[in-house]
C-alpha cells in the first residue's frame, strides 16, 4: 500500500508521463487513449481523495 504521499507522487509522475504521451500524439485524443487502458475520465482528482 502507499502512502497518501506516495500515492500523490505516483499521479503526479502519470500526469508527467501523459503530458508527454499527449505531445506525441496528434491522431487519438489522449483522453481516448487514457480510457482504452482503463482510466476513468477524473483520473486526476483521486490524488486529491
Amino acid at each position: 500500500m502507499l502512502s497518501a504521499d506516495e500515492f500523490k507522487e505516483m499521479m503526479n509522475e502519470i500526469g508527467y508521463e501523459f503530458d508527454i504521451l499527449d505531445g506525441k500524439t496528434n491522431i487519438v485524443p489522449t483522453n481516448q487513449l487514457l480510457n482504452k487502458i482503463g482510466f476513468p475520465d477524473n483520473w486526476q482528482d483521486l490524488s486529491e481523495l
